[in-house]
């Protein structure tokens, strides 16, 4: 959803998309020599709380996880994950 706006590790992020469009993501990464293929979709918040609404469940808490375990200040300034808890209604 996001990209750096430069190669310089404290550059800032901006926005590569509309952030209410629905599509399919694949990103490819050597670490060590060992290839790693990542594949998802980018979705708005909506579509999970939603998804929640639907099945009957009510959110009881929202987290965006800073990621301490990201090496660089330009990738800390977007969340990573979104945690969610939800119990019946």
């Amino acid at each position: 959803m996001s990209r750096p706006s430069s190669d310089d590790p404290s550059a800032s992020r901006v926005i590569a998309r509309s952030y209410f469009a629905r599509e399919r993501f694949e990103v490819e990464q050597v670490v060590d020599g060992s290839r790693m293929v990542w594949n998802g979709w980018y979705r708005p918040l909506e579509d999970y709380t939603r998804a929640l609404e639907n099945a009957g469940l009510l959110l009881e808490a929202l987290r965006e996880p800073t990621p301490d375990w990201v090496t660089n200040d330009r990738d800390r300034q977007v969340p990573w994950h979104l945690w969610l808890r939800a119990r019946p209604a």
